[in-house]
């Protein structure tokens, strides 16, 4: 098994197959995994404290109970995270850049202050979820819901595909650019010419 110990602090993770496996009570802190594949594992009750994933692929990932504390998600594969099951009594900000989360549960957690720079975002649900001053620039957001989301402050700069209701959440002071921000429009039956 790749983890033997219950405790890693600066330790690489290097081309590391973790697939399909269960991992429950480990800490790891400034951890970098590269080119890893972490998918369909389970780890349960664990930390990742100012860890990186670079290049990795943690699609369908289970996380119950897991505490993710600033770490940083680069060019790497997330589809399918369920990431309400995560233990957030100390805060829950996600910090991707170039990732894929699609069909991704996000809804029912406060995830305020998360960036999710040049992504793809796409099918996923973030429904009651807390989103304020969050970063989606230059995301792509197809078919991605907004409902009852507090994203307040947020930047939406340069994404993509975005159809919310404005009037079913809480958008004050988000930034939109254009044409995309029209989007917002459809759903009062406007017609944009």
């Amino acid at each position: 098994m790749i983890f033997s110990d219950t405790e890693y602090t600066n330790k690489t993770f290097l081309s590391s197959d973790i697939q399909d496996k269960k991992f429950p009570n480990i800490e790891f802190t400034n951890c970098i995994f590269n080119k890893c594949n972490l998918s369909d594992s389970i780890f349960k009750q664990c930390i990742f404290e100012k860890c990186t994933f670079k290049n990795s692929n943690l699609s369908n990932i289970k996380l119950p109970n897991t505490k993710i504390i600033d770490c940083k998600f680069e060019d790497s594969k997330m589809i399918g995270i369920d990431w309400n099951t995560l233990s957030t009594e100390m805060g829950l900000t996600l910090n991707c850049i170039k990732c894929d989360l699609s069909y991704c549960i996000f809804s029912d957690i406060d995830i305020s202050g998360s960036i999710f720079n040049s992504c793809k975002i796409q099918e996923s649900d973030f429904t009651n979820t807390i989103l304020k001053n969050s970063s989606f620039k230059n995301t792509n957001l197809l078919r991605t819901k907004f409902i009852n989301t507090d994203m307040r402050d947020s930047d939406f700069t340069n994404a993509q595909n975005y159809y919310f209701n404005p009037s079913e959440n809480k958008c004050k002071e988000c930034k939109f650019t254009s044409p995309e921000v029209l989007n917002l429009l459809k759903v009062f039956g406007i017609k944009i010419e």
